[in-house]
């Protein structure tokens, strides 16, 4: 009987979280003239999140997970994310809306103004939509970086709201699930180990 319940409750741990949708990490190496850095998407059913995050709360997800939202600091980076989405798991073609990591410090500045990224990097590089920024949203202030577009065609400033996020990670990130995955099989190993 003891055999049968961790055998269920291996299969059950195992099963549950390696089904969620996850998608894989994307390295931009060095080789190809990258900074070695992964990128991911998270939200919007990737990664086994089914909704939308507020940006603070894709900021705070990002470094709970080890990264920090991504900052696209260079022409070749933007390049790189953009023509890598549909390999974290977003299908072609599909909406890329995702918060990334710039945001204004002095929400009462002009559009242009104030922008700054989360790491603290310099604010030089730029990929603004060509309907991305002083297109007013019913008054609301739009202070937050994001993705803009089906093919990435830019960036946009937007008001907070709930939208998948752009990851990026120094190191590749190790994701819970796959220890979940391991201790259920585990579990499934002891309950189907004979006894001696």
């Amino acid at each position: 009987m003891r055999r049968l319940a961790l055998l269920v409750i291996g299969l059950w741990v195992g099963l549950g979280w390696s089904s969620a949708a996850s998608a894989t990490p994307v390295q931009w190496t060095a080789a190809s003239g990258g900074n070695d850095h992964w990128y991911d998407v998270v939200g919007g059913g990737i990664n086994g999140v089914a909704g939308g995050f507020l940006w603070d709360a894709a900021r705070i997800d990002a470094v709970a997970r080890g990264g920090y939202l991504a900052t696209t600091t260079s022409s070749a980076e933007w390049i790189f994310l953009k023509s890598n989405y549909t390999t974290m798991g977003l299908a072609p073609g599909s909406n890329m809306l995702g918060w990334l990591g710039g945001y204004q410090t002095d929400p009462a500045a002009a559009n242009n103004d104030s922008w700054t990224w989360v790491t603290g990097e310099q604010w030089s590089f730029t990929a603004w939509s060509p309907f991305g920024i002083n297109i007013p949203n019913g008054g609301a202030l739009e202070n937050y970086l994001l993705t803009w577009g089906s093919n990435g065609a830019g960036w946009n400033d937007h008001f907070d709201s709930e939208f998948k996020y752009w990851v990026e990670y120094d190191t590749y990130p190790i994701p819970e699930p796959s220890t979940a995955l391991l201790l259920g099989l585990g579990l499934v190993g002891l309950a189907t180990r004979r006894r001696v």
